[in-house]
C-alpha cells in the first residue's frame, strides 16, 4: 500500500511538470518585444512553429526539481536510504536543467549538470572524510561547504534562467523566419526593383 502511495504521488508530480509543455502548445505565449508593425499583423504571429513557453520552461525546471526531491523521503520510508539518495541526487542534478532542455538549449543544461556533479562530489568528499577513522578536517569541511554553496547556487540559477533560455530560443526562431527579397517590377515609370520583407 505504501509503495502504491509513493508511486502515485511521484507520478502526479511528474505529470504536473511535464504538462507544462502541453499547456504551452495549447495556449501559447504572445511574441515579446514586438513593435507596432508586427503587432498589427494580429493572428499571423499568434502561433509560430518552434516557439517555447517561458512559463513552461520555468515550471519544468522548478517542478522537476521540487517534485522528485519531495518524493525522496517517501522513497526512503519504502525502499531505504540508498534508493532515496539516488532520487534526491537525480532531482537536484537533473531537475533544474529540464527547462533548458525544453527550450532546446542543451549547452546551459549540460553546464549546470556538470557544475552540480562537481559540487556533489565535494559534498560527498566531506561526508566520507567525516566518517573515516581520521575524522573530518578543516580542509574537508571547507570543501564540503563550498560544494553546498556552489551546488545550491547552481540549482537556483538554472531554475531562474530557464525562461531566459526560452526567450533566446524564441528570438532565434523569429529571426529565422525573417526573409528579404528583391524582385523586378514594371510600372508607368518603367522597369524597377521592389523589395519585400516577410516574417
Amino acid at each position: 500500500m505504501r509503495d502504491s502511495v509513493v508511486l502515485m504521488l511521484c507520478g502526479v508530480g511528474l505529470a504536473l511538470a511535464l504538462s507544462a509543455r502541453a499547456t504551452a502548445q495549447a495556449i501559447g505565449e504572445p511574441p515579446e518585444r514586438a513593435d507596432n508593425t508586427l503587432a498589427s499583423a494580429g493572428s499571423d504571429l499568434e502561433e509560430v512553429p518552434g516557439i517555447r513557453s517561458e512559463t513552461s520552461a520555468l515550471l519544468l525546471s522548478a517542478l522537476g526539481t521540487a517534485t522528485a526531491a519531495a518524493c525522496a523521503p517517501l522513497v526512503f520510508e519504502s525502499n531505504g536510504p540508498e534508493v532515496a539518495g539516488f532520487v534526491l541526487v537525480g532531482a537536484l542534478v537533473l531537475g533544474p536543467a529540464l527547462g533548458h532542455f525544453y527550450a532546446e538549449r542543451p549547452g546551459p543544461a549540460v553546464a549546470g549538470i556538470a557544475i552540480r556533479l562537481v559540487a556533489g562530489a565535494a559534498v560527498a568528499y566531506g561526508g566520507l572524510s567525516e566518517s573515516s577513522e581520521a575524522g573530518a578536517t578543516s580542509t574537508s569541511n571547507a570543501i564540503a561547504a563550498a560544494g553546498v554553496i556552489v551546488g545550491g547556487a547552481s540549482i537556483l540559477w538554472d531554475i531562474a534562467r530557464a525562461p531566459h533560455s526560452a526567450r533566446v530560443h524564441n528570438d532565434h526562431v523569429r529571426q529565422g523566419r525573417i526573409s528579404f527579397g528583391i524582385t523586378p517590377s514594371m510600372g508607368p515609370a518603367g522597369v524597377g526593383l521592389s523589395a519585400a520583407v516577410t516574417f
